[in-house]
């Protein structure tokens, strides 16, 4: 399956940011469940870098508030290690900062070959961006 994955805290207070992302991912998987071809195989995972607060069961009441279909969108988080390396390895900054947590943003799309086919940087791009960029290309 593709995979499209994005980087996230659920106590983010800034809007336009992992609040957005898990709005985008949400149109997304809309846009998945409903589609005839190869976009519908697609997986979406978000992943929090707060491991600390961010336990399997906030993840599962994010993820059930989000509307999250576990068939298609999982939350994840893991070892602060992990987190790091996988934050570094798509180069979005992580800083703990007066009580939250300032972040960029990246949102990556691996491919069914498991290669890195786009990385969208920042909260500028659309899921109609992200379904186009699954779509074969003629």
């Amino acid at each position: 399956h593709p995979f499209v994955v994005t980087f996230i805290f659920t106590r983010c207070p800034i809007p336009n940011f992992c609040p957005r992302m898990s709005q985008n991912f949400a149109a997304l998987q809309k846009a998945i469940q409903t589609s005839p071809n190869a976009v519908s195989t697609t997986r979406l995972l978000s992943i929090s870098f707060d491991p600390d607060f961010d336990t399997p069961e906030i993840l599962k009441q994010y993820a059930q508030h989000a509307g999250a279909d576990p068939a298609i969108w999982t939350f994840a988080t893991g070892d602060r290690a992990e987190i790091q390396s996988l934050t570094s390895g798509f180069s979005v900054l992580v800083q703990p900062e007066a009580g939250t947590i300032s972040h960029s943003l990246a949102t990556v799309l691996i491919d069914r070959d498991e290669k890195i086919a786009k990385i969208w940087r920042g909260n500028g791009w659309s899921p109609g961006d992200v379904i186009t960029a699954l779509k074969p290309q003629p």
